[in-house]
């Protein structure tokens, strides 16, 4: 048997702490919460808001530096055309 442990940041208090989440032991994939994500920071549904991006840069770059796979949701327009043009690699 084989456990996938996978998080999901989907708040402003979540970009703010990403050293601390990542020192837990054990994460295999982390994901965004985009929609939630985006009401935390008083922009709901604004998935292209320089604020966002930002928090979503954020965390993929951690995710790189700690060796963890990043999976954003390519249903949520924009997120596939972002993510190429951040060179985020798809994860599914």
């Amino acid at each position: 048997m084989e456990i996938l442990v996978a998080i999901m940041i989907e708040d402003r208090s979540g970009v703010g702490n990403l050293e601390q989440i990542f020192s837990v032991p054990g994460i295999d994939m982390v994901l965004e919460g985009a929609v939630d994500l985006s009401k935390s920071y008083g922009v709901p549904g604004q998935f292209t808001h320089p604020e966002i991006v930002q928090a979503v840069q954020n965390i993929a770059t951690t995710c790189r530096t700690k060796r963890v796979p990043f999976a954003r949701f390519h249903a949520i327009r924009n997120n596939l055309t972002i993510g190429k043009s951040k060179m985020f690699r798809p994860f599914c």
